[in-house]
């Protein structure tokens, strides 16, 4: 599709089904969305537990590169082109708070 080339889509192990089961039931882009919200908080909840888990030990810093979208995008950003935070944002903000 065009304007998943333009986006640069880069899908992992099975493209955008992967992500999404076929459970999942979407109805529509704001379904969609939601969806795609929740995977972003779960993966990125994930990262930055797992550099918690290791820090001091291996390393002693994080470096979050490309917070930020220049437009809008369904995932690899911590606040959206508008400047809102995204799921991802929320992940991290989870992880990092069980300090």
């Amino acid at each position: 599709d065009a304007v998943w080339t333009y986006h640069k889509f880069l899908p992992y192990n099975g493209g955008v089904g992967a992500y999404f089961p076929p459970s999942a039931n979407t109805s529509g882009i704001a379904d969609y969305a939601f969806a795609a919200q929740l995977a972003q908080l779960t993966q990125y909840k994930a990262l930055f537990e797992g550099f918690q888990e290791r820090m001091w030990r291996r390393y002693s810093a994080v470096l979050m590169w490309k917070s930020q979208s220049p437009w809008p995008a369904l995932r690899g950003a911590l606040y959206d082109s508008y400047l809102a935070p995204t799921g991802g944002y929320y992940g991290v903000r989870a992880a990092l708070s069980r300090q």
